[in-house]
């Protein structure tokens, strides 16, 4: 977990509003050692190609070619799911720091479509934009024919995928395309489907990680649905029930991203998957469907899907409030929980009494719980409250307040 701080609630270089604080002039004497390591690990052979996430935003057309890193070996782009287009470079730092959990260095976009509209309206434009991703790609990849691509869609964003191989129509071929929890209907993948020969063509390898576990999820809740044989012979579906409890816990686990790197095929590979295919299940264990589109008309536009139900929000758990002990600056310690395993951040913050931000400090989190310490920093006598907040992957949050000591 990396704790972030700045004095306006942005992550910043850790200064007070007000001056160096006593915890930085206390500290100044390890900065010439903590240089020392920060260059090492930065040029170690092993570090990430870029940590910058950059957004592809397919919302009003297809954007420049420049819109996505340039001159990369590799680059994985992140699809997000239905309602979460305000957190896409979320979603997709979240992806990034398990990659990096599970020794994959390389660079992560976030893909943005409009999932505005409620379920019918996100559907029509995530089969649109598909299309304009698809556009885009033709172009990045005619710029930049070294790049191995890979495209992993979350929900509704495994739509917006099968859309991207479907309007490749021959153009490029990318080395992966895979979905977590994917919204597509559980005969997508089939033989007769306006995708089956898509997913043949247009990558060397498709895979569909799902959960038992996800009650939001259609193929992403199980193995696709078909007769035997009726699958491309480059796609699997790969069980992650045992890494995965609920829809929103994909990329924050390390069992289902490392299952997904495990996978990873090179653009001139054959595309064989290194897991065995799922066997197709029988039709008493397959998982009941609210729609199931035909294999002519996969995920018509008139099909109204499910709401998803509303998720549950984060909680705080513990929140106290101490004096440091070289002056009166505030230690806060911190527990935080949410049921959908989805925690994002928790930050803490120093008001004045006239409402300024006087310093704050922000934690990465992930999972169902997580308990850590903020220490604030001000030299200003005239602070009044501390604030506590966490936040979760889709947008929720909480906020208790404590006076400052």
């Amino acid at each position: 977990m990396v704790a972030y701080r700045n004095d306006d609630g942005d992550r910043g270089n850790g200064e007070s509003s007000e001056g160096r604080s006593r915890r930085d002039l206390l500290k100044n004497a390890g900065i010439a050692v903590g240089s020392a390591v920060g260059l090492r690990a930065a040029t170690s052979p092993g570090a990430a190609d870029s940590d910058e996430i950059r957004e592809l935003d397919l919302r009003d057309g297809v954007p420049p070619v420049a819109a996505a890193p340039q001159g990369e070996d590799e680059v994985v782009f992140n699809v997000h799911g239905y309602s979460a287009s305000s957190f896409s470079v979320t979603g997709a730092r979240r992806l990034q720091g398990t990659l990096r959990e599970v020794g994959n260095t390389e660079t992560v976009t976030a893909v943005t479509w409009d999932d505005s509209g409620g379920p019918i309206g996100a559907l029509t434009n995530a089969r649109d934009q598909g299309g304009v991703f698809a556009d885009w790609m033709a172009a990045y990849l005619k710029e930049n024919p070294g790049t191995t691509v890979r495209v992993l869609g979350h929900s509704m964003g495994g739509i917006v995928t099968f859309e991207f191989l479907a309007g490749a129509e021959g153009r490029f071929t990318v080395a992966n395309a895979d979905t977590i929890g994917s919204y597509a209907a559980s005969d997508a993948p089939c033989e007769g489907s306006g995708f089956h020969d898509a997913i043949e063509s247009a990558a060397e390898s498709v895979g569909n990680y799902y959960s038992t576990n996800d009650g939001i999820a259609r193929l992403g809740s199980g193995p696709a649905s078909c007769s035997a044989g009726a699958l491309p012979s480059n796609y699997v579906d790969v069980d992650v029930s045992d890494s995965v409890v609920g829809h929103t816990s994909y990329k924050a686990s390390t069992g289902c991203v490392q299952a997904i790197v495990d996978n990873y095929v090179s653009g001139g590979d054959d595309g064989t998957p290194t897991e065995t295919p799922t066997e197709t299940t029988s039709p008493t264990d397959t998982p009941t469907e609210t729609e199931t589109g035909s294999p002519t008309d996969t995920e018509s536009p008139t099909e109204t899907p499910p709401e998803p139900p509303t998720e549950t929000g984060p909680t705080i758990d513990t929140f106290d409030v101490s004096e440091e002990g070289f002056g009166n600056d505030p230690d806060v310690e911190w527990a935080v929980s949410d049921a959908d395993g989805d925690l994002a951040t928790v930050e803490s913050t120093l008001r004045s009494y006239a409402g300024r931000t006087l310093d704050s400090a922000t934690s990465d989190v992930s999972g169902t719980t997580a308990e850590g310490r903020h220490e604030l920093d001000t030299l200003s006598w005239w602070k009044d409250v501390v604030e506590l907040t966490v936040t979760d992957e889709a947008g929720n949050s909480v906020t208790e307040r404590a006076p400052a000591p």
